[in-house]
């Protein structure tokens, strides 16, 4: 153990059983590697890990390290957000039923090689209507966000990037960029009018005239 009030965090890529055992016996935190191209497989390609990091059935924190590195994760976070690799690797280990997941303690993730990473931006979110946002009864408009990875509509909960609107209302989207970032547009209000247009009447010629005339 470190003692003098310091935390230990250990690292090794592929330990075997006992070399975890010893790890998480004398460790506060041990990060564990799930370097792969995507995030199908990063919580299974992990699991045998866990177990025995669980088989001493002692509590035990795990921080998955993804690697940015070209040849794993790289190309993939050019069109995914840096968040997706262990909002899925949590979801999978959620959902998992095994019984060793009691003494394992999901402490977040890490990148490795930050160099690599997908530059910081700024998430931006705006509507474009493809026509009157105010119309009669029966008529619609549709509605679409700027260029995202990801769209939530409110209200209605919509995850297209466009949506077709019939029913009045102020309409907003949350738009998530490649990076993760996240904005929400300005609202965009449709009306629709019940009552349509007053009809009008227009004469030919006089509307007074003497017997026999028209």
């Amino acid at each position: 153990m470190c003692g003098n009030g310091l935390i230990c965090e250990e690292y090794l890529g592929w330990p075997t059983k006992g070399q975890m055992q010893a790890i998480c016996a004398s460790a506060d935190r041990v990060l564990m590697h799930a370097y792969r191209t995507t995030d199908v497989d990063v919580y299974a390609y992990s699991k045998g890990r866990l177990q025995d990091a669980a088989s001493l059935n002692s509590s035990v924190k795990i921080i998955p390290i993804f690697s940015s590195e070209a040849s794993f994760m790289g190309p993939w976070l050019a069109t995914h957000p840096i968040t997706q690799p262990y909002q899925t690797y949590s979801a999978n280990f959620t959902s998992d039923v095994g019984a060793f997941k009691q003494y394992i303690n999901l402490q977040g993730y890490i990148w490795f090689h930050y160099t690599y990473m997908p530059k910081t931006t700024v998430a931006t979110a705006s509507i474009t209507a493809n026509g009157p946002t105010s119309f009669c009864t029966g008529g619609s408009v549709t509605l679409t966000a700027n260029s995202g990875s990801a769209y939530l509509w409110s209200p209605g909960g919509q995850t297209t990037q466009s949506i077709t609107v019939s029913t009045a209302g102020s309409y907003t989207v949350r738009v998530t960029n490649s990076a993760g970032a996240q904005a929400t547009s300005a609202p965009v209000v449709v009306s629709i009018s019940t009552t349509g247009a007053t009809p009008t009447i227009t004469a030919s010629g006089p509307t007074s005239f003497c017997p026999g005339e028209a």
